[in-house]
């Protein structure tokens, strides 16, 4: 029914932040145990355009500290600012190169120190359409800093186990494989 759509507040975020969704890199595999690399991956992302784009404004962007605004009054605002990241693609790029990783084969993503290429698989839940939008701009977003990722959705396994059990509820096991499907974004 025309005009009777209500929301919480009258403008822009319209709904309280519940979480923070997060990247969370495994740091056990170069180059996401570099530092520099985590930091000019973090500064590839345009949070903004999640926000809008995918979420239409209904959400809040998240803090650099991972934190909700319900802990906003115990935040060192100086310290997100001094040691934080924001969206930067000449900065990233910069950080890339000025830390080793270079496009050397100008196919427009850097290789590794090694000058192997670097190709990271952001999952996610298929059928997440929030989290399956989300990765596709951060593909997009990364691949202008030069950082290859690419976007996998994974479902259910062969055994009728969801992906979300396998991972987060249950952990890593032996048969953990490669997920079946994978989408690139151009």
């Amino acid at each position: 029914v025309k005009g009777n759509v209500q929301t919480y507040y009258p403008k822009a975020p319209y709904m309280l932040s519940a979480h923070t969704a997060r990247l969370v890199p495994n740091t056990t595999h170069a180059p996401l145990n570099d530092v520099a690399f985590r930091k000019a991956l973090a500064m590839s992302i345009n949070i903004d355009q999640i926000v809008t784009a995918d979420y239409g404004n209904i959400v809040k962007k998240a803090s650099p500290t991972g934190l909700l605004p319900t802990w906003d009054k115990w935040i060192d605002k100086a310290q997100p600012n001094k040691l934080g990241f924001k969206y930067d693609i000449a900065g990233a790029k910069a950080l890339l190169a000025a830390n080793g990783y270079k496009d050397s084969d100008g196919d427009g993503y850097v290789e590794n120190k090694a000058g192997k290429d670097v190709n990271l698989r952001l999952i996610v839940p298929n059928g997440w359409s929030d989290w399956m939008t989300a990765i596709q701009i951060i593909s997009a977003s990364a691949k202008q800093a030069g950082i290859h990722i690419t976007p996998v959705l994974r479902g259910t396994d062969a055994d009728g186990t969801t992906w979300i059990d396998v991972t987060v509820n249950r952990g890593a096991f032996a048969g953990n494989q490669k997920p079946p499907v994978s989408v690139m974004a151009s």
